[in-house]
């Protein structure tokens, strides 16, 4: 073989790896959930409304089993070359990925009011607050186990981890970013979740370009959907207020985070 041939191949590789990671996630989510409603609901013959009040727990058994999968998938095909360096996980960066999470959350605020004055994106919007009302059972600890704590982890694995990590082996940065954050908002399949999503996995395609650790992305993840949490559990009226006015002052330092992140030199903030 030469090696213009191994070369291509090699990119054909880091280009289908993602696509079929991203099918088999779909299937393997689909089909875990049909097997847990069998189980529970044909077998042991559970209850709706019981198994509704603790899906959080399947839903953390379903992410752990997806997380197993990736993570082998990240960390053996996507993350094998020796010579990739990544930012150990220390409070700065932490503390920064936080900040961009929350001000993420900003930007999908501002969004949302203009989806809702759009009628094109009425019947959307419902779906999608009804579709949040089933998370965790909708409960406070079942929303914040299964989609602040689990549902980020599993998915950084796959969109920043390996779809992201697979595309920035053939791609540019640039066009690796946004082709992953379109396929990561894609994959909400819903018109209103799409815009979000996308740019969310926009913001987490630059921290994770520059810092190359997936902590970081999994905690502005958390961070973004804690803030959507908030907002759905504190008191209406101020409380809501003031989780939407926090959201909305992070914007600006979200900005700065992002911009700071660009125009540094990866070089100097990894360590082997």
């Amino acid at each position: 073989m030469t090696k213009n041939n191994a070369n291509l191949l090699y990119k054909l590789w880091f280009i289908i790896l993602p696509i079929v990671s991203i099918i088999a996630y779909y299937f393997l989510s689909r089909t875990l959930n049909m097997l847990t409603f069998e189980l529970f609901l044909g077998i042991l013959k559970i209850p709706m409304q019981q198994f509704i009040e603790f899906m959080y727990l399947s839903d953390i058994l379903i992410a752990l089993i997806q997380l197993i999968i990736f993570f082998v998938i990240y960390k053996l095909v996507v993350r094998r070359d020796e010579d990739e360096l990544k930012t150990k996980f220390n409070s700065k960066d932490t503390g920064l990925s936080l900040v961009a999470g929350i001000g993420v959350s900003g930007i999908s605020f501002i969004w949302l009011i203009i989806a809702g004055k759009l009628p094109m994106f009425q019947a959307q919007l419902a779906a999608m607050k009804e579709g949040n009302g089933m998370i965790g059972g909708g409960s406070l600890h079942g929303v914040f186990l299964s989609a602040v704590i689990a549902a980020p982890i599993v998915e950084e694995v796959i969109f920043r981890g390996v779809v992201l990590g697979s595309f920035r082996k053939v791609f540019p940065a640039w066009i690796s970013i946004l082709v992953s954050a379109i396929i990561f908002g894609a994959y909400h399949m819903n018109p209103v979740a799409i815009v979000y999503a996308s740019l969310m996995g926009i913001v987490a395609g630059i921290v994770y370009e520059k810092k190359r650790n997936l902590l970081f992305t999994i905690m502005l993840h958390m961070a973004n959907n804690f803030m959507g949490l908030l907002e759905d559990f504190v008191p209406k009226g101020i409380g809501v207020t003031i989780v939407n006015g926090v959201s909305l002052v992070m914007i600006l330092p979200m900005c700065y985070v992002v911009y700071k992140m660009i125009k540094s030199d990866t070089r100097k903030t990894v360590y082997a």
